[in-house]
């Protein structure tokens, strides 16, 4: 296993797709309530496809950025770029850590670790920053849950 982890791609292809869709239902609902349907529809075919463009490079920028270091006594999170850049995490501040795997992440071979802090959980803490990028496949995925279980006592 690498010192230095990169989220699994799946994550921003995920992403896109799901902007792709919320953005595919309002092209949907305009489409229909439009007079002129043809000029609707290429006018919005191409502003759909400029989103989906600029979508996707603004996950990826973030997506390239982010790496992970799992060193024998903490989780070292590093972004490029973003307001939470830097989260050093000792394995003992982890309350309780899972491994969940979900249909569609099954279809792609990959797995999400979810790790839940000791302290309060708010909005922009450091636990929802780092459960938003440890998505991995799933061997490494599994190797770093029984990395970090080793050195933590969690609760299943």
């Amino acid at each position: 296993m690498n010192d230095q982890l990169r989220p699994h791609y799946f994550l921003i292809a995920v992403s896109t797709l799901k902007a792709t869709a919320a953005l595919l239902a309002f092209f949907l609902l305009a489409l229909l309530l439009s007079p002129s349907k043809l000029a609707s529809a290429y006018l919005l075919g191409r502003l759909s496809l400029l989103f989906v463009v600029l979508c996707y490079g603004y996950l990826f920028f973030f997506w390239h950025g982010v790496s992970f270091s799992f060193g024998e006594t903490s989780l070292t999170f590093l972004m490029k770029a973003g307001r939470k850049n830097h989260i050093e995490l000792p394995y003992e501040a982890i309350a309780s850590l899972s491994l969940q795997q979900g249909a569609i992440e099954r279809i792609f071979g990959v797995s999400r670790l979810s790790l839940t802090l000791q302290e309060e959980n708010t909005y922009g803490s450091d636990q929802m920053v780092l459960n938003q990028y440890l998505v991995f496949d799933t061997k490494t995925a599994q190797q770093l849950y029984d990395k970090i279980s080793a050195k933590v006592p969690v609760q299943m």
